[in-house]
């Protein structure tokens, strides 16, 4: 019967071997890595995510996963209480994305994934300019 103790460590040192060069990584990346643990050592799902969770904090490793729950949050504080979110708003929420992923994602791909998150929680863009258009979210999907 194999070691669960060493079949940890070699997971833990296998994520941090993965994970040394990045500083971001995403849904996909981040369920490989699971599906590693859990498949060549031995590891069960809690054990692995929470090992992933451990490495990826001490290694300052930023998760998609809590990136997109904290900028929900952002996003909610901007939408405020007219659930509205400004340009100029969600232009800092992508900046925000863009330092907390440590440049792991284009600034486009960021732009869409906040627009799923504000659609997904009914918030609304805010008119902005003279013309008072909301033309500067409609070309969010043709990026």
């Amino acid at each position: 019967m194999p070691d669960d103790g060493k079949d940890r460590t070699r997971f833990a040192e296998y994520v941090k071997l993965q994970a040394a060069d990045r500083g971001f990584l995403s849904r996909n990346e981040e369920k490989v890595l699971l599906q590693d643990g859990i498949a060549r050592f031995n590891v069960d799902y809690d054990e692995a995510r929470w090992i992933l969770t451990g490495v990826v904090a001490e290694e300052q490793v930023a998760l998609e996963r809590e990136l997109d729950r904290t900028i929900a949050v952002v996003l909610a504080r901007f939408a405020g209480t007219n659930d509205k979110i400004t340009k100029e708003e969600f232009d800092d929420a992508v900046q925000i994305y863009k330092t907390l992923s440590k440049d792991g994602l284009s600034e486009n791909d960021i732009k869409k994934k906040m627009k799923a998150i504000v659609s997904d929680n009914k918030w609304r863009p805010a008119p902005n300019g003279m013309m008072r258009s909301k033309r500067w979210y409609r070309k969010i999907d043709r990026l």
